[in-house]
């Protein structure tokens, strides 16, 4: 047999073989694209934030009646606002005037009117940690009330090491809650970039 024979009865099996290897890689490419296509809205819905700046006060000896002005930073990032529940996790900073600050951390879980900017509550369970008269760390608790244009009331307190027991109240603004994520008193001050809510949301550009 010819050598050029021989070689196209070893390579055309060769040939054979490479383009049903590649159908099959076809074939497995498609439904992973296809995958990744369908979670491609999943993956651009658009977290909740807060970003609360407060004031007001809090007694850091409920015993001795040790008042003092407290000053509440927080921020944090939640689940998308599509549905009822909200959860969510927040870096927290409390300062106390002539004392020092705390730094802690909380779960937050509230539901999707009080994320976008309308009457609702949350509440926040976590730790913190204290550097200042004498050191304590714990546990914390709050409970966040919410209105429109981003008011907020905080109320909760802390318990922990060293006998350090500690109740403050502060209002202030969340700012996420009243631009971002705002979606009320629209007819009133527009949102541009209205949040992704699950629902018809072509109205709150108008």
């Amino acid at each position: 047999m010819p050598r050029g024979s021989w070689f196209c009865l070893v390579r055309e099996p060769c040939r054979a073989s490479s383009a049903r290897v590649s159908k099959r890689r076809t074939s497995s490419i498609v439904p992973v694209a296809l995958l990744v296509l369908s979670w491609t809205p999943q993956l651009r819905a658009e977290p909740s934030s807060w970003f609360y700046v407060g004031a007001g006060a809090a007694e850091l000896d409920l015993q001795e009646k040790d008042q003092t002005p407290l000053l509440q930073l927080e921020t944090g990032l939640g689940t998308p606002a599509k549905h009822g529940i909200v959860f969510g996790g927040l870096f927290q900073l409390g300062g106390y005037l002539r004392h020092g600050a705390d730094l802690g951390a909380a779960l937050r879980t509230t539901h999707k009117s009080f994320v976008l900017g309308d009457f609702g509550a949350a509440l926040d369970l976590g730790f913190y940690q204290r550097w200042w008269g004498g050191q304590s760390t714990g546990a914390s608790a709050r409970l966040v009330l919410g209105a429109p244009l981003g008011i907020t009331a905080s109320i909760g307190g802390t318990l922990g090491s060293n006998e350090h027991r500690t109740l403050g109240a502060t209002l202030g603004i969340d700012f996420a809650r009243l631009t971002v994520h705002r979606t009320t008193l629209l007819d009133w001050w527009s949102n541009p970039f209205p949040p992704e809510t699950g629902t018809d949301t072509a109205y709150l550009s108008r």
